[in-house]
């Protein structure tokens, strides 16, 4: 830090200080579209010394990671900060949620889950560091609650194979869902209460099949299950048990 000294004829003097002593900032740091906020700016004026009056300065945040960046209501949100005191005092945090403008009462973690909100609900975040005496604010961008995709479940019952299993599809938002396969044999299909069903042929020339079944939103959410099925040439197939869930959380 600079200090500038004005020098008037011969005087030895140094001139005063400032009537209002040196100055104190609240150091404030944004995060950016990509949910990052870094700075490296000093929060005080004077020397570090305290001389002239100069005292404690404020911590400095120099950087705050959201994530994710495109939430849901399946995700929890983070805050990561990284401050540090200019005269290396132990800091505090502080965290204050904010969801559609109104703060979150009674909660003061770095992470806020978001099963109790809704798609197109907007988040927002504000930090204090505080060294004691002097505090820092933080602050990140507005994230809006994304749409998630349907959950996938298999239904337990008496049927392990392909044919007659069924499955069931949740949607987080309360969306209606929609089921479609892909990449079966010919035969192969599901209704809309979710049972699978594959009714084979003599004109079936057999092998091995990943069947995806979908659960679809109509608002770009889907969810997959792949299941793997082994058809015998002319007959109705083997089919084995289900396989994994694959998708979208």
């Amino acid at each position: 830090m600079l200090i500038f000294l004005a020098l008037t004829g011969c005087s030895n003097e140094a001139p005063p200080p400032p009537a209002d002593g040196p100055k104190r900032e609240h150091h404030v740091a944004r995060t950016d579209r990509g949910g990052e906020a870094a700075t490296e700016d000093d929060v005080a004026a004077g020397p570090p010394d305290g001389s002239f009056g100069g005292g404690n300065r404020s911590p400095i945040v120099r950087r705050m990671t959201i994530s994710p960046t495109k939430p849901n209501k399946l995700s929890t949100m983070k805050v990561n900060v990284n401050a540090t005191d200019p005269e290396g005092q132990p800091l505090t945090y502080s965290y204050h949620w904010r969801v559609n403008g109104n703060e979150v009462l009674g909660h003061d973690a770095p992470d806020l889950p978001l099963a109790d909100y809704s798609r197109d609900d907007t988040v927002q975040v504000s930090v204090e560091v505080s060294d004691g005496e002097a505090a820092a604010h933080g602050e990140s961008e507005l994230f809006t609650i994304g749409n998630a995709d349907p959950q996938i479940e298999k239904v337990p019952g008496p049927k392990d194979t392909f044919d007659g299993l069924r499955l069931s599809a949740e949607d987080p938002d309360g969306d209606d869902v929609r089921w479609r396969v892909e990449g079966g044999p010919p035969g192969a299909s599901i209704d809309g209460q979710g049972y699978l069903h594959y009714v084979g042929s003599e004109s079936d020339k057999g092998g091995s099949y990943t069947v995806k079944v979908y659960a679809e939103d109509g608002k770009g959410g889907k969810g997959t299950l792949e299941l793997p099925l082994t058809v015998n040439a002319g007959s109705k197939g083997v089919p084995p048990p289900a396989g994994v869930p694959t998708g979208g959380r």
